[in-house]
C-alpha cells in the first residue's frame, strides 16, 4: 500500500537533484566568469602585442634612418676632407712657386731705391736696375738672405696653420658628437 504523499526517499532525491542543479549552476557561473576574465586578458594581450609590433617596426625604421644619416654624414665628411686637402695642396703649391720665384729673382720683394731714375730725377716705376748696397754677386746677397728668412717664417706659419686646421676639425667633430648625444 502506498501512501498518498511524498515519501522520504522522494524528498531526498528531489533535494539531491536541487543541490546538484545548484552546484552545476554555481559551477557554470564560476566557469563563465573565468572564461570572461580569460577573454579580457586575451584581448589585452593581443592589444599589447599589436602595440609592441608597431613599436618594433618604428624602432627598425628609426634605426634604418640613423644608418642612412650616418652614411651620409661620413660621405659628406670625406668630401669635405678631400676638398680641404685639395685646396691645401693648391695653397702650398702657390706658396712654393712664389718662394722659388723669389729665390730665382723673378719676383723682387723690395724695390730698388735708386733704380729706374731718369736723367731729370723723375722715378720711373718698375724699371729694373741694381740696388745700391745689395750684393748680387755670389750667394745672392741680402735679397737671398731675406728670402730665406721669409721661407722660414712661411714654413712656421704653414705649420701653425696645419695645427689650427686640425684643432678646428677636432672641435667641429666634438661639437657635432655632443649635439648627436644630447638629442
Amino acid at each position: 500500500m502506498r501512501q498518498s504523499g511524498i515519501s522520504q526517499v522522494e524528498v531526498i532525491v528531489v533535494l539531491v537533484v536541487i543541490v546538484a542543479l545548484a552546484v552545476v549552476a554555481w559551477r557554470l557561473e564560476v566557469h563563465g566568469e573565468q572564461v570572461g576574465e580569460q577573454r579580457g586578458r586575451l584581448a589585452a594581450a593581443e592589444k599589447d602585442n599589436e602595440e609592441l609590433i608597431a613599436a618594433k617596426n618604428e624602432l627598425a625604421e628609426l634605426q634604418a634612418e640613423v644608418l642612412v644619416r650616418e652614411a651620409t654624414h661620413q660621405a659628406e665628411q670625406a668630401a669635405l676632407d678631400a676638398e680641404g686637402q685639395r685646396k691645401l695642396k693648391e695653397v702650398y703649391g702657390a706658396k712654393d712657386r712664389f718662394v722659388s720665384d723669389v729665390v730665382a729673382g723673378r719676383i723682387r720683394l723690395f724695390p730698388d731705391r735708386d733704380a729706374g731714375r731718369s736723367c731729370n730725377g723723375q722715378a720711373s716705376i718698375g724699371a729694373p736696375g741694381p740696388s745700391p748696397g745689395v750684393d748680387h754677386g755670389a750667394g745672392g746677397g741680402q735679397l737671398r738672405g731675406e728670402a730665406e728668412i721669409l721661407l722660414f717664417l712661411n714654413s712656421e706659419a704653414a705649420r701653425a696653420n696645419k695645427v689650427v686646421v686640425k684643432l678646428t676639425a677636432c672641435q667641429r667633430e666634438l661639437v657635432a658628437d655632443r649635439a648627436a648625444v644630447n638629442r
